[in-house]
C-alpha cells in the first residue's frame, strides 16, 4: 500500500505541475511522536482487560515535505501533499499484566526506539466557500494515508523487533486564511480522517512466532489534524511558511491475530491504538506560471 500511494502521489502531482499555474511548496520538518497500543487476554476483553501494552514515547523524527496546489476553476483547487520522516531518537516500554487495570505486572522492559520512519500523504479537491479582502474560507475532501514504522532495539540482546502500521481512508478538511492581501498571512487548517487501521509486528526474538509477520492488528478509527500556517510573502513570487501542527489518531476495539510456527492463529481483543504527532514545518512556496 505504501508503494502504491507514493506512485499515485507522484503521478498526480506531476500531471498537475505539467500544466503550470500552480503553487509548489517544499521544505523540512521535525516531529515528536507517541504511540500506544494494548491487547486484552481474550476476545471478550477480559482475563485480564489489559494483558500486554506497548508505549513508544518522545520518538523524534526529521524529514522533508512537498506539496502542490493547482486551480481547476476559479473556486476549485486540486491538492497533493507528501511528507517523509526518519526517526532518530526515542524509547519504548513493553509491559505484561496478569490482573485487570494494569495490576500484577509480570514483565517490563524499556528499550531504544531510535530507528524507523513515518510517511504521510493526501490528495483531493478544495472548494472556496467565500472570499473577502482579508479572509478566505475553503472546504474540501480527499483521501489520506499515514504509515509509521517503529522499532524495539537492544543490540546486546539481539532485539530488533518492529511494528508497522497504516492509517488510511477518506478525509474532510477546512481552511481559513486570514490577511490574504497582506505580506503576512495566517491560515488555520483542520482535517478529519475516517480511517481503517492495519498493522503488522515482527517480534524477532520470540521463536514460537512466525517471521517476518508475527501478528496483525485490524481496527477502525479516526484522525484529527490541526495546523497553523504563518506565511511571509517575499519578492520574486516567493513565500516563506512556518507550520506548527498537532495530530491525534485513535482506533476503537479491534482484533489482534498471532501467527505461530505451528500454524495456529489465536485471536484476542485489540483494546485501542493511539498516536500523537507534534510537528513543525518550514517551507518555501513558489507560484508557477505558464
Amino acid at each position: 500500500m505504501k508503494l502504491r500511494l507514493i506512485i499515485f502521489f507522484n503521478l498526480f502531482m506531476a500531471g498537475l505541475m505539467a500544466h503550470g499555474q500552480g503553487q509548489l511548496t517544499a521544505g523540512v520538518s521535525h516531529t515528536r511522536q507517541n504511540l500506544t497500543w494494548s491487547i486484552a487476554g481474550n476476545l471478550n476483553g477480559t482475563s485480564p482487560n489489559i494483558f500486554s501494552e506497548l508505549k513508544w514515547q518522545r520518538v523524534m523524527g526529521a524529514g522533508a515535505l512537498v506539496a502542490y496546489q493547482h486551480p481547476i476553476t476559479d473556486r476549485i483547487v486540486a491538492f497533493a501533499e507528501y511528507q517523509h520522516q526518519v526517526l532518530v531518537q526515542g524509547s519504548v516500554t513493553d509491559s505484561d499484566y496478569e490482573g485487570d487495570d494494569r495490576t500484577g505486572r509480570v514483565f517490563f522492559a524499556k528499550e531504544d526506539a531510535g530507528k524507523g520512519y513515518t510517511l504521510a500523504s493526501q490528495c483531493g479537491l478544495l472548494y472556496r466557500v467565500f472570499k473577502r479582502k482579508s479572509m478566505t474560507f475553503t472546504l474540501g475532501g480527499g483521501y489520506g494515508l499515514m504509515s509509521q514504522r517503529f522499532f524495539l532495539l537492544n543490540e546486546k540482546m539481539g532485539l530488533r523487533s518492529s511494528y508497522t502500521n497504516q492509517w488510511y481512508g477518506p478525509l474532510l478538511t477546512g481552511r481559513l486564511q486570514l490577511l490574504a492581501e497582506s505580506a503576512f498571512g495566517i491560515t488555520l487548517k483542520t482535517t478529519y480522517h475516517q480511517v481503517r487501521y492495519h498493522a503488522t509486528g515482527n517480534w524477532n526474538l520470540i521463536e514460537r512466532f512466525q517471521h517476518p509477520v508475527s501478528f496483525r492488528h485490524r481496527a477502525k478509527g479516526f484522525g484529527l489534524e490541526n495546523q497553523l500556517v504563518m506565511s511571509y510573502k517575499m519578492s520574486g513570487g516567493l513565500c516563506v511558511e512556518v507550520r506548527p501542527s498537532y495530530g491525534y489518531w485513535t482506533t476503537g476495539i479491534g482484533i489482534d491475530t498471532v501467527y505461530k510456527k505451528d500454524q495456529s492463529t489465536p485471536k484476542t481483543r485489540l483494546n485501542d491504538v493511539t498516536s500523537e504527532v507534534l510537528g513543525v514545518e518550514v517551507g518555501v512556496v513558489w507560484r508557477l506560471k505558464n
